[in-house]
């Protein structure tokens, strides 16, 4: 689905339908009620964009006037806004369950040579994880859903289902073949914490790359005005002495 139909679907249903409401899920909205919120704010958002767009249609079409043109400005730039928002939501949600990522392999790592199976790994790191690190939330359903009698390979796919990132969907094949196959989990944990590196270090790298170009916009704003009223002002004093 594509943002604009995201959208389009969030400000349109009257109520929470389970895939709105596992799309909002995905962009960090992840209790009933911030989804409740967040739907109402975007409703209200989009009807003074409506709003908006309707006047500066109803002026352009009469008489043409700089006014008209000014809302049509503000009801496009309000679309862009909101789903520049949600991209931005979706985005952040994947870099920082990538990032709480690396916690998750070494807890695996720990309980695998610990002799822990999946079932009793999974209920550790339910348990130990750091409350700040975006997948606990998610070890603490798998624990009540496997608490509850739901079979461990549909626990791992609802999981990957709420999160659907490349790499959590590596770790969960992992764990499957090792529960239903007994393949050997520790070299498939080490091979997953070195791409994990590889990735960060690659992401850093990236960075560092357009850092140069981030840094010089600000740059030129905080200078430019200066330099260039230090080159024309003398000229300009040179050019009114010399027309005098």
């Amino acid at each position: 689905m594509t943002l604009i139909q995201f959208t389009l679907k969030l400000v349109t249903q009257s109520s929470l339908s389970p895939d709105l409401s596992l799309l909002l899920y995905h962009r960090g909205w992840d209790t009933d009620i911030k989804q409740q919120r967040i739907q109402l704010f975007s409703k209200q958002f989009f009807y003074l964009t409506e709003l908006l767009f309707t006047i500066g249609i109803s002026l352009e079409f009469y008489q043409a006037s700089a006014v008209a043109h000014i809302l049509l400005t503000l009801a496009l730039c309000n679309v862009l806004l909101m789903l520049g928002f949600f991209k931005q939501r979706e985005s952040m949600r994947l870099i920082n369950i990538n990032q709480a990522l690396a916690a998750v392999l070494e807890g695996l790592m720990l309980c695998n040579g610990a002799g822990l199976s999946i079932p009793q790994s999974i209920e550790r790191l339910s348990q130990f994880l750091d409350k700040h690190n975006v997948l606990k939330r998610e070890w603490l359903m798998a624990c009540h859903q496997l608490q509850s009698g739901l079979n461990l390979n549909h626990v791992l796919d609802a999981l990957y289902q709420r999160n659907p990132t490349r790499n959590l969907e590596r770790l969960i094949l992992l764990l499957k073949s090792q529960y239903r196959y007994g393949h050997e989990l520790e070299q498939g944990l080490l091979d997953e914490i070195k791409i994990h590196q590889q990735d960060e270090l690659q992401a850093i790298r990236s960075t560092h790359a357009t850092l140069n170009l981030k840094l010089l916009m600000p740059m030129l704003g905080c200078f430019l005005p200066s330099i260039i009223m230090m080159i024309l002002i003398p000229s300009l004093t040179d050019l009114v002495h010399f027309f005098n």
